[in-house]
């Protein structure tokens, strides 16, 4: 009797765990890795070196990942996901048009515009094509999920020598020669940096500058300008200054040189999307002003942390 009463209920928990196992499981996919579910603290308490440069600013964390750190194997983690995912670039499919033109996300991004053209989408429409664009303002066309629109602000080539040798900025360290030098090797290097979009142009250039030693020895050839860093491989902080405006000038974009033939720490200004950034070749950092023409990071001839700490490159 308790042998057949064992079979039935061996039995019984067999049935019951072919049913179990033929019903469909509910697969708990990890969500997918946007700028909205990117956890950014997360990724900066991950690497002490983008915590340092970026403390927690969400969009400049978010814009490293898309930029350098997935090429570089860094993880990421979305909000509340207990496992990495792997991010990608989205890519509009929508040309942008007149037609397309999310002109409401366009003032809802930048209130200076929402302030003084509201929702009037021609008016927003005229501003991106005369400013927006040279600008480094970033639009979207309607119904890209999320998706910004094939970047507009950026040229197509590189500005060529003949107009770099007028900036006296550099001409007066270069001679013809040396000039030459200089862009013939730093142009396979920009040029792969042609159609992002400018924010990823100057974080780009910073943080390739920063790879480069630095020296305060006054004895040094050219370590003051683009032909000490790129060529002979060292530079103070005025080379990799130079150097930093050089790879702008490049690829088109404005800037200025902070403390330039001072002797004080110096660092580029570069506006991006109507907001003003310390671009720091020394340490490759890109931060948004503090106040207009100071840095967010450097005290006295110490580098400050996110953390309230201070550090020398």
């Amino acid at each position: 009797m308790k042998k057949r009463f064992f079979c039935s209920t061996v039995l019984t928990v067999l049935l019951a765990g072919v049913l179990f196992l033929s019903r469909p499981f509910a697969v708990c996919a990890a969500p997918p890795l946007t700028i909205e579910t990117f956890d950014e603290k997360r990724y900066a308490d991950t690497y002490a070196d983008l915590k340092a440069a970026f403390g927690y600013d969400k969009n400049q964390l978010w814009n490293h990942y898309q930029t350098f750190g997935i090429k570089e194997g860094r993880e990421a983690y979305a909000i509340n996901a207990g496992t990495s995912v792997q991010g990608s670039k989205a890519a509009a499919t929508t040309a942008l048009t007149a037609e397309t033109f999310d002109y409401t996300r366009y003032a809802e991004m930048y209130p200076d515009l929402k302030k003084a053209f509201g929702y009037d989408k021609n008016l927003l429409w005229n501003h991106y094509l005369n400013f927006g664009k040279q600008e480094g303002r970033q639009v979207f066309v309607i119904g890209a999920s999320g998706a910004p629109a094939v970047p507009q602000n950026v040229a197509s080539s590189l500005v060529p020598l003949s107009e770099l040798k007028q900036m006296r900025t550099f001409s007066r360290y270069l001679n013809d020669t040396e000039f030459e030098m200089v862009y013939a090797v730093a142009k396979p290097v920009v040029e792969q940096w042609v159609g992002l979009s400018r924010r990823e142009q100057v974080q780009a250039v910073a943080t390739y500058v920063s790879n480069v030693p630095y020296t305060y020895s006054m004895r040094v050839y050219h370590f003051t300008d683009p032909y000490g860093l790129l060529i002979n491989g060292y530079a103070s902080c005025a080379g990799h200054t130079k150097t930093v405006g050089f790879l702008l000038a490049m690829l088109g974009i404005p800037y200025e040189h902070i403390n330039e033939g001072k002797y004080q720490h110096q660092w580029a200004r570069v506006q991006v999307d109507g907001i003003w950034y310390c671009v720091d070749g020394m340490i490759g950092m890109m931060m948004a002003e503090p106040a207009p023409k100071a840095h967010p990071a450097f005290v006295g001839n110490l580098f400050r942390a996110a953390d309230g700490t201070f550090y020398m490159r």
